[in-house]
């Protein structure tokens, strides 16, 4: 009879304790979303990653050269 009291036991701590606990599911939803976003953002710099280099070099440029033609600027 030691042995039917224990599975007992142990399906009410089951039950009360692990029944409601969803924290592992939100833990584990989190990991997958932040891995997709990871992925995509792997995905996007390795898709457009030199053509966004070109387009930040000439912004830097523009931006430079706006810098020099303002009044008292060295």
């Amino acid at each position: 009879m030691p042995v039917q009291r224990l599975k007992t036991f142990c399906r009410a701590i089951a039950r009360s304790r692990f029944a409601d606990d969803e924290s592992g599911v939100a833990i584990v939803e989190y990991l997958i979303l932040l891995g997709l976003i990871a992925g995509s953002v792997i995905v996007a710099i390795s898709i457009f990653g030199e053509s966004m280099g070109v387009t930040w070099e000439n912004w830097a440029a523009w931006a430079e050269d706006m810098a020099s033609r303002v009044p008292g600027a060295s």
